[in-house]
Formats: C-alpha cells, sequence, structure tokens
C-alpha cells in the first residue's frame, strides 16, 4: 500500500510538471467554414492517460484502506450525510454539463468536452485528498513553467519556432495569417510583423496566463 501511495504522490508531481505539455492522439478534427477548429477537435493528451492512471490508482487505493470515506461526502451517522457546499455546486455544474449533452447539434464533441470536465473534477479530488508534499507539488509547477519561458522567450528573440509531435508543438511564422503577432510600423510606414511567444502550448495567451499564475505562486512561496 505504502508503494502505491508512493506512485500516487509522484505522479502528481509529474502530472503538473507536464501540464503544458500538448502532445496528444487527435480522434476528430475539427472544421469551421473550411479551415480548422481547434474548439472542436477531439483529442487524447498525454497529461489526460497519466491523470486517468492516476486516478484509477487513487481509488484503488481508497477502496483498500479499511476506513475507506469518499471525501466528497461529510457522514455524520449511518441514515444523515450532508455534502459540503462546495462540492454541491459542482455536482450541479457537472448535471448541467450532462443534460446539455442531449441539446447539443454535436453529440460528439459535447460529450467529450463533459468526460474532460470530469477528468478536471478528478485531477481537484487528487489535490485535497491524496498526500503528497505542497511545496513538491508547487516546485514541480515552477519548473515546468520556467521552461515554458524560457522556451518563449527564445522564439521572441529568434522569432522562430519550431514543430514536435512529441511535446505537442507546431511552427508559427510570422508571415502566415492567422499567427499571434504584434504588428507594428516604422517611420518610413513599412508594417512589421513580431511572433509572440507561444512556448509549448496553443496559443501566446495561455502561455502568458499559465506563467503568470506559476509567477505569482512563486512570489507566494
Amino acid at each position: 500500500m505504502n508503494r502505491i501511495k508512493k506512485i500516487i504522490e509522484y505522479g502528481l508531481y509529474l502530472l503538473v510538471f507536464l501540464l503544458p505539455i500538448q502532445a496528444r492522439w487527435i480522434i476528430k478534427s475539427g472544421e469551421l467554414n473550411g479551415g480548422y477548429w481547434e474548439y472542436g477537435t477531439v483529442s487524447l493528451y498525454f497529461t489526460d492517460i497519466l491523470l486517468i492512471l492516476i486516478l484509477l490508482l487513487f481509488i484503488f487505493f481508497q477502496i483498500k484502506k479499511q476506513n475507506f470515506q469518499f471525501s466528497i461526502f461529510n457522514f455524520q451517522t449511518i441514515s444523515n450525510f450532508k455534502i459540503s457546499k462546495l462540492w454541491f455546486f459542482i455536482i450541479l455544474i457537472e448535471l448541467a454539463a450532462f443534460v446539455s449533452i442531449f441539446f447539443a447539434q454535436d453529440k460528439l464533441l459535447a460529450i467529450y468536452n463533459y468526460l474532460r470536465l470530469l477528468l478536471g473534477i478528478g485531477l481537484f479530488w487528487l489535490i485535497i485528498s491524496a498526500e503528497y508534499s505542497k511545496i513538491k507539488l508547487l516546485w514541480s509547477l515552477i519548473v515546468g513553467a520556467s521552461i515554458q519561458a524560457c522556451l518563449g522567450v527564445w522564439q521572441f528573440i529568434t522569432q522562430s519556432t519550431f514543430s514536435s509531435k512529441w511535446l505537442g508543438m507546431a511552427a508559427h511564422k510570422a508571415g502566415e495569417l492567422g499567427t499571434s503577432v504584434v504588428e507594428t510600423a516604422g517611420k518610413d510606414g513599412i508594417g512589421e510583423r513580431w511572433l509572440r511567444a507561444y512556448g509549448g502550448l496553443d496559443h501566446p495567451n495561455m502561455l502568458g496566463g499559465f506563467l503568470a499564475v506559476a509567477l505569482l505562486m512563486l512570489i507566494i512561496f
């Protein structure tokens, strides 16, 4: 049991470190107006597989414990229990997402996003219930974010990116339409397009948000 607990603990550290990695298997490509549509794409990410494995191990570990108690419930007696307010709202959101599947035009896409919501709830359950070192978890996030920051700095300085299917990265060129850039105009009136840093993520705004959260946690730490 101690070995399983250690696997769950270090699996969480690895998951947090690898969160920015976008390596995935594209099951169905989204299409909108004849072009690629990211939000309509059904994918299985490497981190999804890792999270599912950790969740299965954690459920097995909890069942094996003699004093097993599902943590979303606060049991007072066998016949009388109450759900914490936080979990009550989470369950409401989950039910609303489930019902919305029946009204969606694209049922497959709706089911896919519902399953991703369940994975997010599972990750939240792990974070609040599993035994691990919060300091190590925080450092795993910061180290992973630092790698993304260095990659982003290199991309902006060199104004270039590279593609890698194993890292889930696509190449972006400042001269191509659809690429996120900063447009400027010189004194001669000639416009310039400066490539924004993507890091290993799908959009510069995602990189900025991720680094902002990591920086805030580092400052608090």
